[in-house]
Parts: structure tokens; C-alpha cells; sequence
């Protein structure tokens, strides 16, 4: 990882801002399907050491064999606490399967795995270069506008692109040279507002319509549940939990808010669990202790307005209006990670502040929320893990 000082990444006055930074430029990629990234030389670049995957009985999953190297970035994430920026690939292979396999299966069962690779960690470049093929003239021009340089492409079309020669972000602050911490704010509670918003739909999606998973409809139910007891289903590849490496300690800063009363946001199967025991108690008792949290409520409203739109709907088209709806949240959240991740740059990396408070940290009261403190944690300072200080949204 390159230990670089944060003035290295970050532009702050709209003077010195060049027309691109590298965040716009892994979008760029993302959104160019003709754009192949080599996986293989990213991986190795970005990948940390990993620990024994095998489960309590010493079994270790399946080896997933990639069959291709050159892959289109399927997206760029941001995480939700951290100043960090990902690429995520969908990575086509097969599973090697044991001799013992239920008969009917190959030894070599085809399927994909989706895997993410750290690009920025902690507001530092992990990644310097990617070996990539770009047909597409815009493409290189964006690598310039972004600051990205770029070699001259060898005999098979690969080029190397220097994203160390970029700024993370063009982060510009206003005049005052600081960020607008009710902007934060407003942009962390609508992403609470969305979740609870994508959990309500998902309820009310009808679960009788779907059909059985094409690995079941091909080689029947019982490898199909072979298959998901060693992580291979219709969705691709992922090793099951009893063999996932062991999750490191928490480290690094962390720019959170935290809403009060809402500490999770909970699933609206939990919220309708909860109505339900309510409603059990008040029938058999007269009397309940149990009551709505804030949080519940919140989902609870979204529930009943998404359950007033179904209800007015002719059959069939509530799932397709679910579809939409899904892809335009999942649109808007996109964007508004982008942005809170840009202002994460900004104070961890950048050393910036927030304008209402003069500090990377504060209190807001201002708002359609409730009381929502932003606060700024050291994990390594603390040694904090666990949940002390994550946000409302996952």
C-alpha cells in the first residue's frame, strides 16, 4: 500500500480542481463494458492475507478456478464507516467437487463468484496500477481528464494505467475551505429512509411466483441442496460461513453517524413479528409490554405505504413496479455513497473539517431526523470492535 500524505490525493480549491479524479475514472471503467480489467494482476495487488478457511471438522471448501483473466469491473462500492473505494468483478469459473458428489454432477461444476477487490484503503492508494485492455478512445480520454497516465499498449492491447498519478477525489470545500456537515448528515438519513423503503418492497413481493433455481431444475433438488451446503447456488459461488477466514479486528478511522433510537434498522419481517406478538398479547392478556421502537415505526410506515400501493394495483403489476422502484433506490444510493465517500476523503485523508462545528466531528439537531451525532473513530487508537460506532445503515 502506498503511505502517501494525504496532500498528495486532494485538491482543494476549485482553481487547482482538474476536470476528473480517479473515483470518476473507476467509474468510468465500470460503466464501459468493453473496458477488461486484468483480475489476476489486481487481486494479487489488493488481496490480504487470508487465514484458514476450514471449518470446525478441518473440511475446507472447494477451490473456486477462475477461467478468465481480462473481466468488465461490474461496480465501483464505497464503504459505509471507512475512507475506502472498491472494484467488484463477477468472475467466471467452476467448483471442484469431491469424488464423493451425489451422481449426475461433474467434477467440475461451472458457476461464477462475485469478488471485490480494495482499491482505496483508509484514504490511501492500495492499488497503483491496473493492467487493463481500452478500446474505446473516450475511455483514455477520461483516464487523462482524471489525471491518470497510461502506458502505450503491448502486442496483446494491455495497458498499464498509473493511478498513483491521480487525486483520490477533486474534494471541493466552499470558500471557508471546510465541508457542510448538515449536508453529511442529510445524506446518511436518506440512506436510512432507502433501506427501510427496499426492505418494505421486498416483504410485500410475492413469493409464490418464483420458480425453482435453474441448478434445481436441471439436476433436481437434492444437488441443489448438495451443491448449497458446499456455497454453490443459482447465485454463483461463496465458501459457506463455518469455512469464511475469520474476520479481522476492527482498524482504521471511521466517519459515522449515528441517529439516536436507531442504533439497526430492523427487517419487516421483524417489524410484522413484533405486530403479531402485540397483537397476541392483547387478545390473550388484555395488555402488552412490548412496544414499537422508533426504528420499527419507521420501517413499520414504509411498509404500510408500500402495502396501499400494492393494494391498488391490478394483479402482476406491483412486481414490476417493485423492479423499477428497487433499481431507481439502489440508483439514488449509489450516488449519495459516492458523495458521503468523497466528504470520508476528505477528513480522514485530507485533514478537513466540518464548517457548523470546526471539527471532522459533531452533533446535529437541525433536521427531519432525530439526534444524529457524526463522529470520527480511531479503531487502531481504541482498539474499539464490535458495533460501538457503526451507523444506521448496513
Amino acid at each position: 500500500m502506498r503511505n502517501a500524505k494525504a496532500e498528495d490525493h486532494f485538491i482543494m480549491s476549485t482553481e487547482e480542481a482538474p476536470r476528473g479524479d480517479l473515483v470518476a475514472f473507476l467509474n468510468g471503467l465500470a460503466e464501459s463494458a468493453e473496458a477488461l480489467v486484468d483480475f489476476g494482476f489486481l487481486e494479487a495487488e489488493t488481496a490480504p492475507a487470508e487465514g484458514d478457511r476450514a471449518d470446525a471438522d478441518g473440511r475446507r471448501p472447494p477451490a473456486f478456478l477462475r477461467s478468465e483473466d481480462f473481466l468488465p469491473v461490474r461496480g465501483v462500492s464505497y464503504h459505509d464507516r471507512r475512507a475506502n473505494v472498491s472494484l467488484s468483478f463477477v468472475v467466471p469459473g467452476s467448483v471442484a467437487l469431491p469424488d464423493d458428489r451425489p451422481a449426475g454432477l461433474p467434477a467440475e461444476f461451472p458457476t461464477r463468484a462475485v469478488r471485490t477487490c480494495l482499491v482505496v484503503e483508509d484514504g490511501r492508494l492500495r492499488a497503483e496500477r491496473l493492467r487493463a485492455r481500452i478500446s474505446r478512445p473516450e475511455l483514455l480520454a477520461l483516464a487523462e481528464r482524471c489525471g491518470v497516465s497510461c502506458s502505450e499498449p503491448d502486442a496483446d492491447g494491455v495497458v498499464v494505467l498509473n493511478l498513483a498519478s491521480a487525486p483520490l477525489f477533486a474534494a471541493v470545500a466552499g470558500e471557508d475551505g471546510m465541508l457542510s456537515g448538515q449536508g453529511f448528515v442529510e445524506d446518511a438519513w436518506s440512506l436510512v429512509g432507502i433501506s427501510a423503503e427496499e426492505r418494505a418492497i421486498r416483504w410485500h413481493l410475492d413469493d409464490d411466483e418464483e420458480r425453482p433455481g435453474a441448478i434445481a431444475e436441471q439436476y433436481g433438488p437434492e444437488c441443489a441442496e448438495y451443491l448449497a451446503g458446499l456455497g454453490v447456488t443459482d447465485a454463483g459461488y461463496r465458501p459457506p460461513k463455518s469455512a469464511e477466514a475469520a474476520p479481522r479486528r476492527a482498524s482504521g478511522v471511521e466517519l459515522v453517524v449515528k441517529f439516536r433510537d436507531f442504533s439497526s434498522l430492523p427487517s419487516a419481517a421483524a417489524v410484522d413479528r413484533k405486530l403479531s406478538a402485540i397483537e397476541d398479547d392483547l387478545r390473550v392478556a388484555g395488555r402488552t409490554r412490548k412496544r414499537v421502537t422508533p426504528s420499527e415505526d419507521f420501517v413499520l410506515r414504509r411498509m404500510d405505504a408500500v402495502r396501499e400501493k400494492k393494494a391498488a394495483m391490478a394483479p402482476g403489476e406491483f412486481a414490476e413496479w417493485s423492479r423499477g422502484r428497487l433499481a431507481e433506490l439502489a440508483a439514488d444510493a449509489r450516488a449519495i455513497r459516492r458523495r458521503m465517500s468523497a466528504t470520508r476523503l476528505a477528513v480522514v485523508a485530507g485533514g478537513m473539517a466540518f464548517r457548523e462545528w470546526g471539527a471532522p466531528c459533531g452533533v446535529s439537531e437541525t433536521g427531519p431526523w432525530p439526534r444524529a451525532e457524526v463522529a470520527l473513530i480511531d479503531r487502531d487508537a481504541h482498539g474499539a470492535s464490535g458495533e460501538e460506532g457503526a451507523p444506521a445503515v448496513e
